[in-house]
């Protein structure tokens, strides 16, 4: 996942593709059509003065946040059959939050936890967070909620109130 703040500059290929360089000195690449699906923004951001690019590692080597792991240089969702679906849960609800206390209107109810069935890393996220604004959780209602598993139900990371994930 890629965090906006950590955005330094963006070229953009021949191709149609954008390179963004991040602040840990590592290159990412997508379709500006993507963007947004990514909840990307260039806004704010310098464009690198390099000229047009004209080959970058999306339309060259199949690289990019938005295309497929095996290299086909396909969108995921639209890859070839030799590559499965990823298969993902995440798990959401609310505890006992001692801070309900002094909370306006009160003590709010703990909602079961129930794990959800997704697709990718990234819609996991999207669900936590959507969640969390749909059930006004706050960072303490969240407790140990997040937890990313796997299809045998092995915990492989945590997705925390604010989205960050954190892999084990």
């Amino acid at each position: 996942m890629v965090d906006r703040n950590s955005i330094m500059s963006y070229d953009v290929c021949t191709c149609g593709a954008i390179t963004l360089y991040l602040s840990n000195k590592t290159q990412v690449n997508l379709k500006r059509k993507n963007l947004k699906k990514f909840e990307l923004s260039l806004k704010g951001i310098a464009k690198e003065n390099r000229g047009k690019l004209i080959h970058c590692n999306h339309c060259i080597n199949h690289w990019g946040i938005d295309l497929c792991s095996c290299g086909s240089g396909l969108a995921p969702e639209k890859c070839c059959e030799k590559v499965e679906m990823e298969v993902y849960f995440v798990e959401v609800g609310s505890c006992y939050n001692p801070d309900n206390l002094y909370r306006e209107g009160g003590i709010k109810k703990e909602i079961p936890k129930k794990k959800i069935k997704v697709h990718s890393i990234f819609e996991a996220r999207k669900k936590v967070l959507k969640f969390i604004q749909d059930n006004d959780l706050g960072g303490g209602d969240w407790g140990d909620c997040g937890d990313l598993f796997n299809t045998k139900f092995e915990k492989i990371g945590h997705i925390s109130y604010n989205g960050v994930i954190k892999f084990i």
